[in-house]
């Protein structure tokens, strides 16, 4: 996106792609989650009978936000109240 709105100038083009950009470098943003939900949604619009592609990114979605969310969890259990771990992590 970014390439294409520089080569033709389209300014809210380079700033939704440089805000995409910054985000996805934000070391909290669950980038995958995001990208695979942008994903979805473009498959949605431009291939609406295409239930397989669908299914795959629904089940890849559910299994990056199981994974997310396992990873909060267990990294929430090993630290104490200053944010320090106490111990080892089982996080693989």
């Amino acid at each position: 996106m970014l390439a294409v709105g520089t080569y033709f100038q389209i300014g809210w083009l380079i700033t939704v792609a440089s805000a995409y950009l910054a985000f996805l470098w934000l070391p909290i943003s669950p980038e995958k989650i995001v990208t695979i939900g942008i994903a979805m949604g473009l498959m949605r619009m431009l291939f609406p009978d295409d239930e397989k592609t669908l299914g795959l990114l629904r089940q890849l979605h559910s299994n990056m936000k199981t994974k997310v969310s396992f990873r909060k969890k267990h990294h929430c259990r090993n630290t104490d109240k200053s944010g320090v771990l106490s111990g080892p992590q089982t996080v693989q």
